[in-house]
C-alpha cells in the first residue's frame, strides 16, 4: 500500500528540482523527499542523486550547492528524529535481520529475519566467506530486475509515449546529458543497490516513474507517426489483450503460493482474540493479517529457539500459526516450530496449543483464568 504514494511523492521531487528552480524549489523537493523515505526507505538511493539534480539542474552553469545543501538540511531535519526515536523505543533489541542472507545456504527462508540479538554476518562478512554464492545470486538479481522492468511497464509506458508526443517540442530543448544523465544513474543505483540486498519489485518504486519518463521520450517519434494511421488501434489492442491475460494468470498464480486465510479460520481467530490478554504482541507467520483484523501489534514469529529472549524482553499475549505456517517453518528449516506442531506439544507459560476450525493453532498467554 505504500508503493503507490511513494511512487507520487518521489515524481514530486524530480520535478521541483529539475529545471532551473531556485532555493524554495529545493526546500519543497525535500518535504516529498521525506515522505517517500518514512514510506519506502531504499529511496534513501536517490538523495544522492537529487543532491547531484539540486545543484546542477538540467542546464549547464557552476553547481549551486547551496541550493543541493538546502534540500539536505530540510531532509535530514524530518527524517532524523524518526530514527533516534525508534532507536529509543527498542532500545537496540529488537528483531533483527540481514536482508542480504535471505533464502541462502546459511539462513534458508526468512530466518534471517527471524532472529532476536543474534550475531548475523554482516554484508561484508557474508560477500568475503561466501563470495561465489553472492555473485551468483547478484548476477540472477540484477536480471531479475530487468525483467521485471520489462513486465512492468506495458501499458503505462505506452501512455508515457503519448504523453511525449505531447511535451515533444520542449523535452528537444533540454540539454541531453542534463535532462537525461541523472535518470539514468539513479536506475542504475537502484538496481544495482538492491540486488546486492533483496530482490523484489516493489523496490523499484523509486526508479520505475524515471523508466517510463525514458521510454516515452524514446517512443515519442515512432509513435507520432503511427498516431497517423490505423496501427496505433492495434498497438493499443495488442497490450490490452496482453495485460489482460497476465491478469488472469497472476490472479491464479497468487491464489496457489499466497493462499488467503478461509473464512473458516479467520472467524474462529476473531471470536477467540476478543479475550485474549491485553497489552503485548501477538507472534504470528502473518503478522500482518493479525494486524489488520485484529487490531493488535503484531510480530513476525521469531525462531522457536528465540521465543524465550523475546518474552523476557517484551510482553507476548498470544501465538497464532496459520494454516500454512508449517510449511513456511519446513522452507525455514526451523525443525524446532515443525516437531512441536507435529506433536502438538505445550510453551512454557502459554496455555495450549489449540487447535481451531480452519488447521490453524493458537497458544495464549496464562493469565490464571480460564482461557479461550
Amino acid at each position: 500500500m505504500s508503493q503507490a504514494p511513494a511512487t507520487v511523492l518521489a515524481v514530486m521531487v524530480w520535478l521541483l528540482l529539475l529545471g532551473s528552480g531556485g532555493m524554495r524549489s529545493a526546500i519543497l523537493a525535500a518535504l516529498p523527499a521525506a515522505g517517500a523515505w518514512y514510506l519506502r526507505g531504499e529511496s534513501l538511493l536517490m538523495v544522492p542523486i537529487w543532491l547531484w539534480v539540486a545543484a546542477r539542474g538540467t542546464g549547464g552553469g557552476a553547481p549551486r550547492w547551496t541550493r543541493a545543501a538546502a534540500f539536505a538540511a530540510v531532509y535530514a531535519l524530518i527524517c532524523i528524529p524518526w530514527v533516534i526515536a525508534s532507536q529509543r523505543a527498542h532500545g537496540g533489541y529488537s528483531i533483527q535481520g540481514n536482508p542480504m542472507l535471505l533464502y541462502t545456504s546459511l539462513y534458508p527462508g526468512y530466518s534471517s529475519s527471524r532472529t532476536l540479538g543474534a550475531e548475523l554476518p554482516g554484508m561484508l562478512e557474508y560477500v568475503s566467506h561466501h563470495p561465489a554464492e553472492f555473485a551468483v545470486r547478484y548476477a540472477k538479481d540484477i536480471v531479475g530486475y530487468v525483467i521485471d522492468l520489462l513486465d512492468g511497464i506495458g501499458p503505462i509506458a505506452l501512455g508515457a509515449a503519448f504523453a511525449g508526443i505531447a511535451i515533444r517540442g520542449s523535452i528537444t530543448s533540454w540539454p541531453r546529458l542534463g535532462a537525461y544523465g541523472p535518470m539514468l544513474v539513479a536506475i542504475a543505483l537502484q538496481i544495482l543497490a538492491m540486488s546486492a540486498l533483496e530482490r523484489s519489485p516493489r523496490f523499484l518504486v523509486p526508479v520505475l516513474p524515471l523508466v517510463l519518463v525514458l521510454v516515452g521520450v524514446a517512443a515519442a517519434p515512432v509513435l507520432d507517426r503511427l498516431a497517423k494511421n490505423g496501427a496505433v488501434i492495434a498497438l493499443l489492442l495488442a497490450v490490452v489483450l496482453e495485460r489482460g491475460a497476465r491478469v488472469l494468470y497472476q490472479h491464479t498464480d497468487a491464489l496457489r503460493r499466497f493462499p488467503p486465510v478461509s473464512e473458516r479460520t479467520a472467524s474462529s481467530v476473531l471470536d477467540r482474540a476478543r479475550a485474549w490478554p491485553r497489552g503485548g504482541l501477538v507472534l504470528s507467520d502473518a503478522p500482518d493479517w493479525i494486524a489488520w483484523h485484529l487490531d493488535r501489534p503484531a510480530l513476525f514469529l521469531p525462531l522457536l529457539s528465540q521465543v524465550d529472549s523475546l518474552s523476557s524482553a517484551r510482553q507476548i499475549d498470544a501465538i497464532w500459526l496459520s494454516p500454512v505456517a508449517r510449511d513456511r517453518n519446513v522452507a525455514d528449516r526451523d525443525t524446532a516450530w515443525v516437531g512441536k506442531m507435529d506433536r502438538g506439544e505445550s510453551l512454557q507459560g502459554y496455555a495450549g496449543p489449540r487447535l481451531l476450525p480452519g488447521g490453524s493453532r493458537v497458544y495464549v498467554r496464562e493469565t490464571g483464568g480460564t482461557v479461550p
